[in-house]
Formats: C-alpha cells, sequence, structure tokens
C-alpha cells in the first residue's frame, strides 16, 4: 500500500491491517492461487460483508470501530486504542475476568439479537479501551438464524478462555441478555458433549 505514515499493525490469512494515524485500513490482498475472477469475486463480497456487519453493529450500540469508508477490498475504520482482553486477563483478578466475561457475553447477546455471528469471538478479538470492551475483526462474521451457527460464536470463546466459572458468567450473562439463548447454549453444549469442541 502506498503511504508514508503506514504502519501494519495487524496480518491474518487473508488481510493486512495498517495503521494511518487515526485510523485502521484493513486491506484484503490478492491471492494469486485463486482464479482472478474468483479471487476478485470473494475479496468484494468479504469486505462489503464485514463493513456491513460493523454498520449495523454500529446502529445496534454494539462499540466495534467506527468505518468512514470502504471499497473492493479495504476498509476504513477508527483505529482503536487499547488492551485486548486476551492481555488484560494475563493481570487482571477473578472479580475482573468475571467483569470483563460478563461484558463479553452481553455484547455477543446484542450482536445475535441483531442475527450476526462474529465468527472468531476470541478475547483476542475484544479490546478494552479506557473501560469499554469494544469487539474487533469481524472478517468471519456471517449473518445467520441458525443456532449452531451462534453456538459456534460460544465454541470459540469456550476455547479462549481458561477459567471455568469465568466462562459460566459469560454464558450466565448471555443467557439473560438474549432473549433466544437458551436454544443456542443448548447446542452448544450439546456439541461439547459430542466432543466437537475442546479447549485449546
Amino acid at each position: 500500500m502506498e503511504g508514508k505514515n503506514l504502519s501494519l499493525i495487524g496480518k491474518g490469512a487473508e488481510a493486512y491491517v495498517y495503521r494511518d494515524g487515526n485510523n485502521a485500513i484493513k486491506v484484503r490482498e490478492k491471492k494469486d492461487y485463486r482464479h482472478p475472477e474468483l479471487d476478485g469475486k470473494l475479496r468484494k463480497g468479504r469486505t462489503k460483508r464485514e463493513a456491513t456487519a460493523l454498520k449495523k453493529c454500529r446502529e445496534a450500540g454494539i462499540p466495534c470501530p467506527e468505518i468512514s469508508g470502504f471499497d473492493e477490498n479495504r476498509i476504513v475504520m477508527e483505529y482503536l486504542r487499547g488492551v485486548r482482553l486476551s492481555e488484560a486477563f494475563e493481570s487482571a483478578s477473578e472479580k475482573e475476568k468475571r467483569e470483563y466475561a460478563e461484558e463479553c457475553g452481553r455484547l455477543l447477546a446484542r450482536m445475535h439479537e441483531i442475527g450476526l455471528c462474529h465468527g472468531d469471538y476470541a478475547l483476542t478479538n475484544l479490546v478494552d479501551c479506557e473501560g469499554v470492551v469494544r469487539p474487533i475483526d469481524f472478517g468471519l462474521c456471517e449473518f445467520s438464524t441458525y443456532h449452531e451457527k451462534k453456538a459456534a460464536d460460544l465454541a470459540v470463546m469456550y476455547s479462549s478462555m481458561k477459567d471455568e466459572e469465568v466462562f459460566n458468567a459469560f454464558v450466565e450473562s448471555y443467557r439473560t441478555a438474549y432473549g433466544d439463548s437458551a436454544h443456542v447454549i443448548g447446542r452448544f453444549e450439546k456439541n461439547q458433549t459430542r466432543g466437537r469442541y475442546k479447549k485449546r
């Protein structure tokens, strides 16, 4: 990418994230191993879906990064200054961990209320910005009403947390905040019993 002030701050399987002052710029790079037409279609579709998800979250009061624009393979959004919860948990007390978990449960409930599944709802994708927990990286998100899809978000968080009591606080908060939670939690527990979801 062009730009003297850009610095690479993140690199995933399908995208690079750069910082430009107060903005974060997510770019889906070309994949040479894919057919050019298919590659363009995939990058365009995934970028549009992620941008739409961010907009709908903001409309629903979910404090994800605010976007200022996007094109076929790039999203320009607010750069968040804060600490990822995966890092915050390393020095947090048990009480603080439970409070974080409860807020994570409430945020996921609000996403599921609008039919959005995050796709990678882990502590690494939640940031504490001066006391406000904010979700990031919606690259794997999907709009779905299926309980199985929503249960997958719980499964990712289950793998991300290392403490059963903290995870239970997350689930109870989610249960209280989301009207259809019983079906989702039931699906998660059923899959867990089958051994489908295991801790990393």
